[in-house]
């Protein structure tokens, strides 16, 4: 009869120590990570995407403005942050903005598929970095991650983490005629 108790104990605390231990780490998936505006544009290396059928397209930016996004369905704030970037997108289609949301799911475009379909994503186009190399070359550190590219193909911002797409700093530069 003691033994149990002892082990309800330990269960307890081990549940405890857990429990306080995700709650601590839990606003780290709601935290955005600051946008870093350039003082003079940068070149960017030759970049490659492919859409769903696995053609291969070069990256040409001919908006004003692009915003390259790179997301997973694997990652917890990208999941959070897709709906949003395809309202970003319908909003700004016809102001010069053009978004490229870049999944990193592999080969599994159903995956990706499903869950526009679930989230009703209208805007975005499914288009994958199939062995990450667009995100290698462009030196992220995680997921999800944004560029902003200019007419002229050149980066003249980042976002290397999830993204306030609401904020007044991205708002100006979406805005920027």
């Amino acid at each position: 009869s003691f033994m149990p108790r002892k082990n309800t104990l330990i269960h307890t605390l081990f549940l405890n120590i857990l429990a306080s231990m995700l709650l601590l780490a839990f606003p780290a998936f709601s935290q955005t990570a600051p946008l870093e505006q350039h003082q003079a544009a940068k070149a960017l290396p030759a970049l490659e995407y492919a859409d769903s059928v696995g053609k291969t397209h070069k990256l040409e930016a001919k908006s004003r403005l692009t915003i390259l996004h790179l997301w997973a369905t694997w990652c917890v704030p990208c999941l959070e942050e897709i709906p949003v970037l395809d309202g970003v997108a319908t909003t700004y289609k016809d102001k010069g903005v053009t978004v490229l949301a870049l999944s990193l799911d592999g080969k599994n475009a159903q995956k990706v598929h499903d869950f526009y379909a679930k989230h009703s994503i209208k805007t975005l186009p499914v288009y994958f970095d199939y062995q990450m190399k667009t995100f290698r070359s462009l030196k992220f550190k995680g997921l999800p991650a944004s560029i902003f590219i200019d007419g002229h193909g050149r980066e003249i911002a980042r976002i290397d983490g999830p993204a306030d797409w609401d904020s007044a700093e991205v708002k100006k530069l979406l805005e920027v005629k």
